[in-house]
């Protein structure tokens, strides 16, 4: 699963996951339901047509079971994983056709919860949009319940985030910077210490 494959960084937590509603699945289980109810009403007078009767009655209820775990499937398998730090988009295009992004809260630009039309109003169904890289990258959630609240939730978590970060520059605190260090990863500490390079270079001609 997805959560065995993270790899946390040093005092990131997990903080919750994120599906779509199971309303928007409404016709796939209004399909299923006509699939065991037809056959269910006809049983015993399919019962009594020999094989082909049984196929009828049989065909159906395998047809259900198939759409039943298909639908099951799709909507464990796409899914967000938020944590203190990040968030992980599971996007599962089909049986063999996965896609996993990683956001950062420090290269997100803006997050939208947006909820539209009668029956997203009525059931508090929406639309949460990530941007990342000047709004050129949308990550996206459909279907998602109350996604007013999940916006705000996900805007204090990137703000926190935030704030701790900034507080590595602020004030005499070498214990807090070696941690964050030890949580950067390697093109993050290439930058680092091309900045640390240039200031010590500077320094260096300041005191000859």
């Amino acid at each position: 699963s997805l959560f065995k494959k993270i790899q946390l960084k040093k005092r990131e937590e997990i903080v919750g996951t994120v599906r779509r509603s199971g309303w928007t699945y409404f016709w796939s289980w209004v399909f299923v339901l006509l699939l065991l109810g037809v056959p269910a009403f006809f049983l015993f007078w399919l019962l009594r047509h020999g094989w082909w009767g049984k196929t009828l009655l049989i065909t159906p209820l395998v047809l259900s079971l198939l759409i039943f775990l298909r639908t099951i499937f799709f909507w464990q398998r796409n899914v967000w994983i938020i944590t203190t730090h990040r968030i992980f988009d599971r996007e599962q295009r089909g049986l063999f056709d996965q896609i996993v992004t990683e956001v950062p809260y420090d290269q997100i630009d803006d997050v939208h919860g947006r909820i539209k039309g009668f029956w997203g109003t009525l059931f508090h169904l929406g639309i949460v949009t990530i941007q990342t890289g000047n709004g050129k990258v949308h990550v996206i959630m459909y279907g998602v319940k109350r996604p007013i609240e999940l916006q705000q939730h996900i805007q204090q978590l990137r703000e926190r985030f935030l704030n701790l970060s900034s507080k590595v520059f602020q004030g005499d605190i070498l214990v807090d910077m070696k941690d964050k260090i030890y949580e950067l990863d390697l093109p993050e500490l290439i930058v680092l210490n091309k900045v640390v390079s240039l200031r010590i270079e500077k320094l260096n001609k300041e005191e000859t």
